[in-house]
């Protein structure tokens, strides 16, 4: 039996394939939903994500995957508008109209952000060729010196560092290259000069979870089971250890003291699952290493459930998590860091921004507003116009964090005011509060190094495979697409070390 630590795009992913293959499987998710930063709450009509989450008319790894579901009618391509707000005005930044009319940039600053957009050069002017296409030949350069060098110091500043901070928050500066390349690429491929676009499903992605949790088989999913040891085995050994039922079992990991370290925090539910990415060597394991692999393999997780601990047998497991649960469960040590987002969904009875997307320049606890519903009709949500307030947050201790739902609530409100004078609290008529901890890598300089290789059979043990948001599928950015190319790549990898 193949164990798949975390309920996530990238882990069903990996199990549908492997069941796919015949193989026996079983999805351990720590929290009670699925589908990691692609999970879902309920509303009057369709269920929406508790992120804003959408994809690009690029991500053929996820249309290939619709396609095999059977829900690829189910997918469409739809315009969205985009903006900056700054010097308190909502500037819409979507056509090659709206460009020219923001008044924040020169007419020489606008040409060299086109060209930085669009990755495109000018003799000498924008960026280097084929900068979008090998995005990694600029992780160690920050992103803040690249736009300096390719375009002007005002594009950075009234461009750029909004967006990095309304990503990053407090590592804004620490930010790769690499990574603006990569998320202005996957930009780059659904606009054109009046419009652009994004891909979403009908229903939302629970249209693709649910897909993904039938062809895994529902029996085979176990939700709230945490993953909190991986027990191995000596190649040498004559015969394994038989699973066993008892609390205490010799070599487990004890399980954080506060479990919600590891993973995804919906309101007050905790969980090691999270979002989900190759390398032929994973960070920190030089061939010396290397020549002194273990020679243990994977031989039993260690589940808790219900305050009650089992050891199940599994013949390999696939960690679809955070690099932090993968820490906790094995001895891996990870060189990087993660970020937390903290996100505000509001319900409205009135539609409040002209855009999809608006990044917020000006001062504000929170970096951007998403209305959904300038993607999808209100009248799919029961009438309800959903816009998403989002933060990124660097620590658990951060004020806003630490806040209680209706404070945190609250007092955004207040924000929305102080922005938008016309806008009237009573327009709210719920909302909902999460807190993504670990919902994805910090992309700073040198980060390619420190992704983690899918095969850790030389960094942990054989049998041992990482499918999570800080491997290799998931650079320069993490992305559904990317879980779906990390998912599929660790079942391939599994079904050949069979075959062998």
């Amino acid at each position: 039996m193949i164990g798949v630590v975390g309920g996530t795009v990238a882990g069903l992913v990996a199990a549908r394939e492997l069941r796919e293959r015949g193989r026996e499987v079983r999805v351990f998710e720590a929290g009670r939903e699925l589908g990691g930063r692609a999970a879902v709450t309920a509303t009057d009509g369709d269920p929406i994500e508790r992120l804003p989450t959408t994809l690009s008319p690029d991500d053929d790894a996820v249309a290939d995957l619709a396609a095999e579901l059977g829900i690829a009618d189910r997918v469409s391509e739809r315009d969205v508008r985009t903006g900056y707000y700054v010097d308190g005005i909502a500037h819409p930044r979507t056509g090659f109209a709206e460009k020219l009319a923001f008044p924040r940039l020169s007419l020489q600053d606008k040409l060299f952000e086109s060209l930085l957009a669009r990755g495109a050069s000018l003799g000498p002017l924008g960026p280097p060729d084929g900068a979008f296409a090998e995005p990694e030949a600029y992780d160690d350069v920050a992103a803040r010196a690249f736009v300096d060098e390719h375009a002007t110091a005002s594009v950075r500043e009234q461009i750029v560092d909004p967006r990095l901070r309304a990503a990053f928050g407090e590592r804004a500066a620490d930010v790769s290259a690499a990574w603006l390349l990569g998320d202005l690429a996957r930009r780059r491929a659904g606009r054109t000069w009046r419009t652009d676009s994004r891909i979403y499903p009908e229903g939302g992605l629970a249209t693709l979870i649910d897909a993904l949790v039938a062809g895994v088989g529902r029996e085979n999913v176990s939700p709230g089971a945490r993953v909190v040891g991986v027990e191995t085995e000596s190649e040498d050994d004559a015969a394994g250890a038989a699973a066993s039922d008892e609390t205490d079992l010799p070599g487990a990991r004890e399980p954080p003291s506060d479990p919600d370290e590891t993973g995804f925090v919906w309101n007050d539910t905790e969980a090691d699952g999270g979002v989900d990415g190759d390398r032929e060597s994973s960070a920190g394991v030089d061939d010396d290493d290397q020549d002194a692999a273990p020679t243990e393999r994977v031989d039993r997780l260690v589940v808790e459930r219900d305050g009650e601990r089992a050891a199940i047998d599994v013949d390999a497991v696939v960690f679809a998590t955070p690099p932090r649960a993968l820490e906790r469960a094995t001895d891996y040590e990870w060189a990087g860091e993660t970020r937390n987002v903290l996100s505000v969904l509001f319900g409205l009875s009135e539609s409040l921004l002209d855009a999809y997307g608006l990044t917020v320049a000006d001062d504000a606890p929170f970096g951007r507003l998403v209305e959904h519903t300038n993607l999808v009709p209100a009248e799919n949500y029961g009438g309800d116009h959903l816009l998403y307030a989002l933060a990124p947050v660097t620590s658990p201790r951060d004020d806003r964090w630490q806040r209680d739902d209706e404070t945190l609530a609250r007092r955004w409100v207040e924000a929305l005011e102080g922005l938008f004078p016309a806008f009237d609290r009573r327009t709210v008529r719920w909302s909902t509060v999460t807190r993504a901890r670990d919902a994805g890598p910090v992309y700073e300089t040198g980060y390619r190094e420190r992704t983690i290789s899918h095969d850790l059979s030389d960094a942990v043990a054989q049998g041992c495979y990482y499918a999570g948001d800080a491997s290799a599928a998931q650079y320069p950015t993490r992305t559904v697409d990317g879980a779906v190319r990390a998912g599929r790549r660790c079942a391939d990898l599994i079904a050949t070390s069979s075959d062998d």
